[in-house]
């Protein structure tokens, strides 16, 4: 149980505060068998209206005056403005992941790695000796191919496997290396270093994996006729 104490004294209860927002990351439906505000059977979308105007003088003055008038009154509270109001929310969730992808530029990285190593056979050579065997094959950093799915998950596993194996300081430290070569190992290692990519890193590997499972579920299903258990 949950309290909010008011500059004016008042006490809250805010236990139905926490149920709501429970509904909500529940995916449960918001619209009810009716639209009334203060009316058992509202949904969840109005429920919580009405309980965020317990914490917020505008809106519970808004439902004052305009909630439960009928057709002909703009409320913003029906159904359809809901319904406007999670395509927005949901449009700019999507604008903002695009973005983040756009600039943390991930499987450009993956990719830019693999290009790296396979520039020459020195370097190729050096990666091979510190990489960890894992089910007698050497998950060696791999080609990032834009068209297959598996593609993007043989690359994001094979670097997460390796991901501490990947001497590329050796190389930024190497006076023996041109300048060029030494000051681009340099720069990955910074990169690999980031804190933000090793948690992509975890999650894409998660994400693709799972990915991965299903295509190959579909496939079976579809060529050989029965259903494979993921």
């Amino acid at each position: 149980m949950f309290y909010r104490k008011l500059e004016n004294g008042e006490i809250l209860r805010r236990d139905w505060a926490i149920y709501s927002e429970s509904t909500a990351t529940r995916e449960l439906a918001f619209r009810g068998s009716n639209e009334k505000i203060g009316e058992d059977h509202k949904g969840n979308y109005l429920g919580a209206i009405e309980i965020l105007s317990e914490y917020d003088p505008f809106l519970k003055d808004h439902i004052r005056r305009l909630a439960n008038r009928g057709k002909g009154t703009v409320s913003y509270l029906s159904k359809d403005i809901g319904d406007e109001f999670v395509g927005i929310i949901s449009n700019e969730v999507l604008k903002k992941i695009v973005k983040q992808i756009k600039v943390n530029k991930y499987y450009s990285m993956v990719q830019e790695i693999y290009t790296f190593f396979t520039a020459s056979s020195y370097k190729w050579n050096l990666l091979s000796q510190f990489i960890e065997v894992s089910e007698n094959e050497k998950l060696l950093t791999k080609r990032v191919n834009t068209t297959r799915w598996l593609s993007r998950f043989d690359a994001i596993k094979a670097l997460g496997h390796s991901y501490a194996s990947i001497k590329i300081e050796q190389i930024s430290q190497n006076r023996e290396e041109k300048g060029v070569e030494r000051v681009e190992a340099a720069s990955f290692a910074e990169t690999l270093d980031l804190l933000e990519n090793g948690i992509l890193l975890t999650f894409w590997l998660d994400i693709l994996h799972r990915t991965n499972d299903v295509n190959k579920a579909l496939f079976i299903t579809r060529e050989y006729g029965y259903k494979y258990h993921i």
